[in-house]
This record gives C-alpha cells, structure tokens and sequence, in this order.
C-alpha cells in the first residue's frame, strides 16, 4: 500500500465567480503542496483570493464561485466533483478548518460541552474514550478549567477562549490537514501571541499540515517554514520563510514588508510606506504582470506586455520561486528612519488643547461582572493633549479604551472627573456646535458610519454643511472635492455608494468626512486594526500628513504596540480602566517597563513568551480599591503587597509608571532587540525575559 506523504495537492487550480464574460478569475493557475507536518502560510491583501483557495480545498465554494481547471487532493484524494457522503467523511476525519470570528463555528444557543461532543462522536470511540479525548484536547489548547468550559455557552467565554475551543473542535478527529484563516486577527496582541505559540506547538508535536491564510508576515513566520505570497488570483512569489523574509524577490513581497510596523531601537520609527493603490478598479492585467499598474520598477516594453511565470530564480534554490521579469535579488533591509516625535517634556509645551482629569465611568454590575459590585471600564484617569500631537491608548479588549474616547467625544457621560477643551470646561452633556465640529471621530468600520442608501458625495456635503459655514452649493462641492483630493481619492468616486468602494477607501472617506470641519481634535478608534498592512500604511501616512498641514491632535486607540511606535508622540497603557503606564513613546517602550508592557512589547515582538506566564493564581480577588490591578496576572507579582496596597507612581524621564517593582528592577527592552521576528522559531528564548 502506498504511503501518501502529501496532506494536500493543489495543480493549476483556476477558480471564477460568475459566468461568460462577467466572469472574474479569483485564483489562476495556482499550483502548491503541503507535506504531512507541514505548514505553509498564505499571505496578501483582501480580495487576493487567498480564502477562495481554502474553500475550495473544502469543496465550500459558494457566491457563484466555480472551479474553471485544474485540482485539488487532500490525502490523495480527489475533491472535485466528490460525492456528498464522501465529502462528509472526507471533512469529519482528515480535513478541518478554523475561521477568524470563532462564533461562525460555534452555536450561540449550545453549551460548548454539547458542541463538542458532536464532533466527537464522529470518532469510533466508547463514550468514555470520547470523554476523555474531549478533556485531553481543552487541556492541550490551554483550557485548564474543562468544567466550567464545557458547561459554559459561547457568550459567556472571552475571544481568546472561543478561538481556543474552535481549535480544539478542529483537533478533535485528529485531521491530517488543518486550514485556518486569519484565526487571530480579530484578537488582542497577548491573546494573538498565545493562539500562534499554540498552532506552532501543535505544528511542531504532530504530522498535521497547515495551510496559515493571513495578510501578516511576521505572525505567519513564526508558524510556517514555507511562505506563498498572492497577488490578484496569482502566487507570485513561494519559498522558504527565511527567504521571503530576509531576502524576499518580487516588488509585492517586499512593499508588503515595507508596510509593516515594527517596534525599532530609541530614536528611530519604522518607515511606513503604503502600496500605491489606484482609485479606479481595474481588471486584472491578462497581458503583462497583473502587479505592473503598482509597481515601481515596471517596465513597460515587458511588465506591461509579458505575462511573467512563476519559475525558480536559480538551480541551487529550486523551491524559491517568483513571478516576475525582474525579480530582486539584494536582501531587504528594514527601512527605519529617526524618529520625528516632538519629544518636547509637557511642561515645556503650550496650553494643552484637552485636559481629562480623574476620569472614572462606572457600570451597573448587573450589566457586566454579576459580583454585586460595579465595573470600573475608567478609573481616575487623567492625561493632556496637545496640537501636533498624537497621543495613543493601548490596552486588551474590555480595558476601558473605547469607553475612554465615548466621554472625550460625548457620546457617554464620566460618572466622576471632567474634560477640559481650549481652557473650558465641557458640560456632561449637550455639547455646543462649536465643540462637536472641533471634535471628531474616525471608526473601526467606516461602513457602519456611512449611509448605505446615499452616495458618498451626499454624505460628505452633508457634513460639510453641518460642521462649517458654508452654505452655497458650488464652495459645499468644492470643499468636498478640496477633501477627496487630501485624502489621495479621485472626486468622481463621490458618485459612487458605499459598497462600490473598498475597505481601505471607505475609511478615507470617513477621515474626509471627520476633517470637514477643520476639527482641532480628531478621535480614531482602532481606525486602522481591520485593513491589511498595505491599506494601513498609507491610511497612517495619510493621517500624518493631514495633522502636519492642520496642527490636529490625535487620540489614537489601538491594541497594536508596533503601529503605535511608527505612529504616536505619546501613549498611555490601560489595564482594566487604570492606567499603568504612559509618557512619551520612547521613554515607555524603551525604559523601565511596568509588567504588563513588558507582557505586550514581548507579543508584539511575536517572542517566546516563558516569562508571561503567570505564577499567581489569577482568581485571587484584589481588595476593592486597594492593590494593583494587574496583581492578578503579573509574573513578577513580589507578594501580597500587590493585592492590598495601591502601588506608587514612579518616574522615569518623560514616563510615568504604577509598579511596587523598583525601577533599577524592572525589565527593559533591549536595544539590540531585533524589530523582525525570528522565523519559525519554536522554543526560542524572550530578550526581556533574559535580561
């Protein structure tokens, strides 16, 4: 009997939505392989087709998709055109598959302990093997408390804890080929780290292949120890991780490193720069390179009329292989450039544009924590802003971020503390017009703020005349047509709705729309956490430009440390409302670091995490307004001290921590620390937790 070493076998794979002419080619020509204990990752923008490849190996197509030419096996079998019975048993034992929003998988009306035992029961098994299989795969996905998991329904467990059971329904029939698709992208950076630490722990203890679908270089290179990298239907570059990390080949490959933050050495920021992103959609290039109308190098006697083939770049690296007529061959250097934060102290600055002071939002506790007691989602915080400057909040989800940027921009009332703006002191509630078109704010979803039944021009003329005294038709429309210009969009794109344009350009129309005001202060709630790297560099590069030409301060909310370094002047770190750690940028990240940032500059970094392992026992309740709030958690907790009594405020140059730790005692982020991950690392050892 022949030993099938490939887990999955995709040949010349075409697949199109519609038909006849309408038809658009989602994948062309695709060919890849993923040997047993294998894990190859897949990387790209949206719409790239990467996702459409995935369901097609689970013979999932839907939206009109269909397969043109070519195949695909899993398991030396055939999947196309598989009977329906076949197909089950293909997809219950030897194929599972993990989506980014783990409630696509859960049912929100079954306790997970039900949910689990339906999968199981696919596995020739007596119900106390089941049992038994059911409580080994929690505990190898880190759920140590089995029973309350399993009698819990899905919206009483965390993100990080729904993703966790998703992997661990997937594992349960012990499948040959596990396809994830962006599983952590959704997720807080802690939480993100310790979901990839489990997929490449999983990878490296089993003969399981992964195909990782992501837009993110760094999380799939210290999971893969292969990399394809698509492009318009197209794999235009595939190889090693440490090639297409180091040395990748094709212009894409290298722009999509471009455009990925990173955290750099003390007096620089990584150099963002975004893909140029044509504002008309075009059709995919069938005669030349389907990447020539974004690149730089482009040639037009052969980029624009030759279609390039993917071939090897020489005869001693046979894997690595690109699409391109004139691939680079030179290693990428990570572009750095010193830093151009005003690092000016506070107290050499002007008059602040708003002062928040001993800021606390409380919630009825029957609304989030049950306990009989009230949640703090803001505790006595305070802080300034000044214009030119952006300031940014850090924190895990539930740590009171938005609530925060809710009472600066007046959406939700302080039960405690005021604001102040321009020297005045703002009223709980009832702003004046003034204020609000000073004010504005910039969503995570711009689709959720702009009206789909209205065209984009209508929408953005109605805020003109809202927030400015522009009355006459012909200075309204030319206003709007001064704001998509600044925002690099083509006027005629204002007769088009919402849905006619992309992510990336719906969220420069809503920057247009909160800058038609001239606003002093502009509010951006993880603005750009849901956009792929490339949409995310230049709609950073775009609010960068916007306040050196305006003078406008940023509130900037994110759970991304690498995007907030390339980014902000200043950054305030919340934990559970409180605020642990704040000051200018540099002095947070590259000085003494309270534990919780040390917890989050070690994810961000995508290290091995030994050192965050908590060695207290997080049930262990913090006396009600005494103790350190992040007690709990903290790996470097010195006792009961920490539990009961408030911790000092220390200062460290132009930061500010919360810490019983002495200074001198606390960890540091290593200026040789590395700003690009390790690739494919297991088992590799923290900088901060040698130091």
């Amino acid at each position: 009997m022949d030993i099938v070493s490939s887990v999955l076998e995709v040949e010349a794979l075409t697949i199109a939505y519609g038909k006849g002419r309408r038809a658009i080619e989602a994948v062309s020509e695709v060919s890849l392989s993923i040997e047993s204990g294998e894990a190859l990752g897949l990387v790209g923008e949206s719409g790239c087709g990467k996702s459409t490849l995935a369901m097609s190996v689970m013979s999932h197509l839907t939206g009109g998709a269909r397969i043109l030419s070519g195949s695909v096996q899993v398991c030396g079998i055939p999947v196309n055109g598989l009977r329906s019975s076949a197909l089950r048993d293909l997809r219950a034992r030897k194929l599972a598959m993990i989506h980014q929003d783990p409630m696509a998988s859960l049912n929100p009306r079954l306790r997970i302990g039900r949910q689990l035992r339906e999968v199981a029961t696919l596995a020739v098994l007596s119900r106390e093997e089941r049992e038994a299989r059911i409580e080994h795969t929690l505990r190898s996905v880190r759920l140590a408390d089995t029973h309350r998991v399993l009698s819990s329904y899905p919206f009483e467990l965390s993100g990080g804890q729904k993703q966790r059971i998703v992997i661990a329904m997937a594992l349960l029939a012990r499948p040959a080929l596990m396809l994830l698709d962006e599983p952590t992208t959704a997720l807080d950076v802690s939480v993100q780290a310790e979901i990839v630490d489990l997929i490449a722990e999983i990878r490296s203890s089993s003969q399981m292949g992964m195909l990782f679908i992501s837009h993110d270089l760094p999380l799939v290179a210290q999971v893969c120890s292969r990399i394809g990298v698509m492009y318009k239907g197209e794999l235009v570059e595939i190889g090693p991780t440490d090639q297409i990390m180091n040395e990748p080949s094709h212009p894409y490959s290298r722009a999509l490193l471009a455009c990925t933050p990173r955290i750099a050495a003390r007096g620089q920021r990584a150099l963002l720069t975004g893909i140029d992103i044509p504002s008309k959609v075009r059709e995919p290039r069938i005669e030349g390179c389907r990447f020539a109308d974004r690149c730089s190098n482009a040639r037009a006697d052969s980029c624009l009329e030759e279609h390039p083939q993917l071939r090897a770049l020489n005869n001693l690296q046979p894997d690595d292989r690109v699409r391109c007529h004139f691939p680079i061959t030179e290693q990428a250097d990570v572009p750095l450039q010193d830093a151009v934060r005003n690092d000016t102290a506070p107290a050499a600055l002007p008059a602040p544009l708003l002062e928040a002071d001993h800021l606390t939002r409380l919630f009825p506790h029957r609304a989030v924590s049950g306990n009989g007691q009230a949640v703090r989602a803001n505790d006595d915080i305070s802080f300034h802003m000044y214009r030119g400057r952006t300031l940014a909040v850090i924190g895990e989800s539930g740590s009171g971020k938005s609530t925060l940027a809710r009472l600066v921009i007046g959406l939700d009332q302080p039960s405690d503390g005021y604001i102040r703006f321009e020297g005045s002191k703002l009223p709980p509630s009832g702003r004046s017009d003034k204020v609000a078109s000073a004010m504005q704010m910039v969503f995570q979803n711009p689709g959720g703020t702009l009206n789909p039944a209205r065209t984009v021009g209508t929408g953005l003329r109605r805020a003109i005349r809202k927030l400015t005294n522009l009355k006459a038709a012909s200075a309204v429309d030319q206003r709007a047509r001064d704001l998509m210009l600044a925002v690099q969009l083509d006027p005629a794109l204002m007769d088009r709705y919402p849905a006619e344009l992309s992510g990336g350009q719906k969220q420069r129309v809503a920057i247009a729309r909160a800058f038609a005001g001239s606003p002093a202060l502009v509010i951006a709630d993880e603005a750009v956490s849901a956009l792929d790297v490339s949409v995310q560099a230049s709609i950073l590069q775009l609010l960068k430009h916007l306040q050196a030409q305006r003078g406008t301060a940023i509130l900037f909310i994110s759970h991304d440390l690498a995007v907030v370094h390339a980014f902000a002047d200043d950054v305030m770190i919340v934990y559970r409302g409180k605020v642990v750690h704040s000051g200018l940028v540099d002095d947070v990240y590259h000085g003494p670091l309270h534990p919780y940032t040390e917890r989050l500059l070690n994810a961000a970094l995508r290290s091995e995490r030994p050192i965050l392992e908590t060695t207290s026992d997080e049930n262990t309740p913090v006396t009600a307004g005494h103790g350190c709030v992040y007690a709990q958690k903290c790996h470097r907790r010195l006792g009961d001290i920490c539990l009961t009594v408030e911790p000092p405020e220390r200062r460290a140059a132009e930061a500010t921590l919360r810490c019983h730790i002495l200074l001198e005692q606390l960890g540091r982020l290593s200026p040789r620390q590395r700003v690009m991950p390790q690739a494919c690392n297991p088992g590799g050892t923290s900088q901060l937790a040698a130091q």
